[in-house]
């Protein structure tokens, strides 16, 4: 579970007119390539990992993407979104006093190789996103698209969504198959970050409402935005009437399709 605070982001101009972008939103149990025009999905292509093992990720990855029949010379960017549970978002003095290493060990433990600790920096948040991200990731994107872009899930939520106005009360909530990334804004301010374990639609209810509840947001107005991260299927209109439900009419419930590929447009 993780904590924050902070700030504001920069404005990204729309991509020029035929201009291609792919956006690639992997975890350990699904993949999905997105081909942007600016933030307009012009097409996708998705695969759940049937072998889950280091050794084997990167000849399913060769395997699913000779079958898109997309080239990497099709693409005038590329992008990657690293969508696995295990980052903490802390503020930049605190990691310039430390090292991700220190860092990731003192939120998990070191049950992962330190070479595989990465971090992104978020300026204008004044904030850094410490994650575990595995060697196959990156030598698999890295030697078809050199100069690629690859970040956390986090970062590009979090630069994404400071791209419109952050004033008022604003969450988001992206459901992955095992777990769920909650986030919310107000004032400008990033108020709270985490993820959550989950089972049933209920689990997303209770989680979203008892972090509400802590921050003492519960009662006031704002906008929810619902999300399937890469891999999950949750029926998203189900889950919409349920927290309508138990919200009232506090909350504004609004569905996203691809939200996380959209937000890679950000970070180029």
């Amino acid at each position: 579970m993780q904590h924050i605070l902070n700030k504001k982001c920069r404005f990204v101009l729309p991509s020029k007119s035929g201009m291609t972008h792919l956006a690639i939103d992997i975890n350990t149990n699904a993949v999905r390539f997105v081909k942007l025009n600016g933030n307009f999905v012009v097409s996708e292509r998705a695969f759940a990992f049937q072998e889950k093992q280091d050794y084997r990720y990167k000849a399913q990855l060769e395997e699913f993407w000779k079958q898109t029949e997309w080239k990497e010379t099709d693409f005038e960017k590329a992008t990657l979104s690293w969508s696995e549970k295990q980052n903490v978002v802390v503020p930049a003095n605190v990691f310039n006093e430390s090292d991700k290493n220190a860092i990731f060990n003192l939120a998990y433990g070191t049950s992962v190789s330190l070479d595989e600790v990465d971090y992104n920096r978020l300026p204008m948040q004044n904030m850094v996103n410490v994650f575990f991200i595995p060697a196959w990731v990156k030598s698999f994107f890295v030697l078809r698209f050199p100069r690629i872009v690859l970040q956390h899930e986090a970062t590009h939520l979090i630069r994404g969504v400071f791209e419109g106005p952050t004033f008022k009360l604003k969450s988001t909530l992206v459901l992955h198959q095992e777990h769920l990334v909650l986030m919310v804004l107000k004032e400008n301010n990033l108020k709270f970050y985490s993820s959550f374990d989950y089972a049933t639609l209920e689990d997303v209810v209770y989680y979203f409402s008892y972090s509400m509840q802590q921050l003492e947001l519960n009662e006031q107005p704002g906008e929810l935005e619902i999300t399937n991260g890469v891999g999950s299927e949750v029926d998203l209109a189900a889950l919409q009437a349920l927290i309508e439900k138990v919200q009232g009419n506090n909350c504004t419930v609004k569905q996203s399709h691809s939200l996380v590929e959209k937000y890679q447009s950000t970070c180029v």
